[in-house]
């Protein structure tokens, strides 16, 4: 897992019941649980037969999966992004998937919405396993945004002082 976060925790505990270790690359977690064994990212890479991506975008992951790290993968490995497209190279991960460099991938997120013609490469390549962006519609996740919104929103009204007047509907 690159990225071990509340989402990566989270899937290696589901994982827990499987045959797998789960190793993982996160430079800002220093406390885990043993099961799990910290590494660096290029080991990640290079050992891993299904490489899950679990980052944030931001200005240090943007662009952060490229071609050196892609091309150190087994070529019976597996690729996996729910996360952010952005912060993988396309072109890196679709020439791994035409070359037949690396088995597969399975991608929830893409460049663009709507797709363009190069995440189209992806979508329709018999080695992509797509989903519509929808790995994060869960219950949890949409109480989590509506949270966010109303304390956004909140603030905003106490900022803007309309929070003293009553809003009727």
């Amino acid at each position: 897992m690159v990225g071990f976060g509340a989402v990566g925790q989270r899937i290696a505990k589901i994982l827990k019941c499987f045959p797998c270790d789960i190793q993982f690359y996160d430079p800002f977690l220093d406390e885990f649980d043993p099961l799990y064994r910290k590494t660096t990212l290029e080991d990640i890479f290079e050992s891993s037969d299904i490489v899950s991506i679990h980052l944030p975008v931001n200005s240090h992951t943007v662009g952060m999966i490229n071609s050196n790290l892609i091309s150190r993968m087994k070529q019976e490995a597996i690729f996996v992004n729910t996360a952010r497209a952005s912060v993988v190279d396309r072109d890196a991960l679709i020439d791994a998937i035409q070359n037949n460099k690396i088995r597969g991938a399975v991608l929830d997120v893409f460049d663009h919405e709507p797709p363009d013609e190069k995440d189209y490469l992806l979508i329709h390549s018999p080695k992509v396993l797509a989903t519509p962006h929808t790995a994060g519609a869960t219950h949890e996740v949409e109480d989590h945004h509506v949270d966010i919104l109303n304390a956004k929103l909140l603030t905003w009204l106490k900022e803007s002082k309309l929070v003293d007047h009553q809003v009727k509907n």
